[in-house]
């Protein structure tokens, strides 16, 4: 089965590579790919994204997230795979929902 994005998905999919063009120059790239994952470029890009709204996009807007479809979680995910975001997913698929659902108010 094929499965085509809307008008607005699309448009998500062209802002998400905006953004990385942005973010990650050649630079950056090259200061990523130097590190191992968990250096000082990685948190500091990590950080950015968080702060600029990419990170948690599926996460209810009462949390700080997006509050994005299943579709349009996969669109980011798959964009930031693609261009080389080093985005956490297991943090955002694993530890955010778990603290949403049985965490106190304060850790939401």
């Amino acid at each position: 089965m094929h499965i085509g994005y809307t008008a607005e998905q699309e448009a998500l999919r062209h802002e998400l590579r905006a953004y990385y063009a942005e973010l990650l120059t050649d630079d950056v790239r090259a200061e990523l790919g130097a590190e191992d994952g968990t250096g000082p470029v990685h948190r500091r890009i990590v950080r950015q994204m968080g702060a600029d709204g990419w990170l948690a996009v599926g996460w209810p807007t009462e949390y700080g997230g997006r509050g994005l479809s299943a579709v349009e979680q996969f669109i980011v995910f798959d964009e930031s795979v693609a261009l080389g975001a080093p985005i956490p997913m297991l943090t955002i698929n694993t530890v955010g929902p778990t603290i949403m659902q049985y965490g106190t108010d304060e850790q939401k």
